[in-house]
């Protein structure tokens, strides 16, 4: 008696949904692919200090700001905003 391999793989339930799930997560690992294709970053980034500015945190951010120009090659932006509730 011969069979057929997919025969005998498409018969079994629990092989068929391991086989259905393997394509189903292959197929969406393929649609993920373009984005992860961007750049860190692809526009300005924007840091919020929620400080008024001449305190400790605005020395951190003046200081931060042309390091990560030059590592990111991106420009960065200090905003502040003290006294509102960052979300």
């Amino acid at each position: 008696m011969k069979f057929s391999s997919t025969r005998l793989f498409l018969n079994q339930p629990i092989q068929r949904s391991v086989a259905l799930s393997f394509l189903i997560v292959l197929s969406l690992g393929l649609g993920f692919k373009s984005s992860f294709a961007q750049t860190f970053p692809a526009k300005p980034v924007t840091i919020i200090v929620p400080f008024t500015p001449a305190g400790g945190a605005d020395t951190l951010a003046r200081i931060l700001v042309p390091r990560l120009n030059a590592l990111w090659g991106q420009s960065v932006i200090v905003e502040y905003k003290a006294g509102q509730v960052v979300k």
